[in-house]
């Protein structure tokens, strides 16, 4: 959901942390639902993580929620293979 003034106010004030931002609009997020693919970098995405070659990247796709399940934030982001790893839990049932 998006404030009047929202924008702005983020174009004018550096906010070290994007959660600390939406807590200032009540837009805290409990959970996220993510998408994990593996990609190639395009243009874009070199440019931005200083890349000097195509690379092999994996895109984490999410959308974090509120604790009433209200979408709050979208996020893509990009992560070298090579230098990320996660952990996954699954639970029976």
């Amino acid at each position: 959901p998006y404030i009047d003034e929202m924008e702005n106010e983020y174009r004018e004030k550096y906010y070290e942390s994007l959660t600390e931002f939406l807590g200032k609009f009540e837009m805290e997020f409990s959970f996220s639902i993510c998408s994990i693919k593996a990609v190639i970098s395009d243009e874009k995405v070199m440019k931005k993580l200083e890349l000097k070659e195509k690379s092999a990247l994996l895109l984490l796709q999410q959308t974090h929620y509120s604790d009433k399940g209200i979408p709050v934030l979208y996020s893509d982001s990009y992560y070298l293979s090579d230098k990320f790893e996660f952990n996954v839990i699954r639970r029976k049932g």
